[in-house]
């Protein structure tokens, strides 16, 4: 058997390993976590809703995460985009996003303004960012807004 050196090379194995064990760890809880509930579901499930579940669960695909989508697969390349929103900060501008995700518009932001900076480059400027559709969305968009009741 071979003594360790404490090199580094021994170090970094050893901490790779250990990082390893923590992530299966981790990866076994929320396995058995799951298995608990699906456990809890069946058992207190009458055997027809049992059944009809099955069928929904076969026929449900995994939904497309509107962050993974490519911002522009939707417009045409000619397509202006408009202002549809003036987000005060970055959190009200993910919000609407959010909402005109949700909606199936596709959003991006216009004007950014950094923080880091303390808004030097941005004197006078009282939002952070406008919230940009496509303009044949943009009715849509405002519409969608309007219905999440924000200011």
């Amino acid at each position: 058997m071979t003594q360790p050196t404490g090199d580094r090379s021994d170090i970094e194995s050893v901490n790779s390993s250990r990082e390893e064990l923590e992530r299966n760890a981790a990866e076994e809880h929320e396995a058995d976590v799951l298995l608990a509930d699906i456990d809890s579901y069946v058992a207190t499930t009458a055997p027809e809703d049992l059944q009809r579940a099955e069928v929904e669960l076969n026929n449900w695909q995994i939904p497309t995460d509107p962050s993974d989508r490519d911002p522009n697969a939707e417009l045409h390349p000619d397509e202006a985009l408009v202002s549809v929103f003036a987000a005060g900060s970055e959190s009200e501008a993910l919000i609407v996003k959010g909402i005109l995700d949700a909606e199936g518009i596709m959003a991006t932001f216009d004007g950014l303004q950094t923080k880091a900076w303390g808004n030097v480059f941005s004197a006078g400027e009282s939002h952070w960012a406008h919230v940009m559709v496509p303009e044949s969305l943009a009715v849509r968009a405002v519409e969608a807004i309007k219905e999440a009741q924000l200011p």
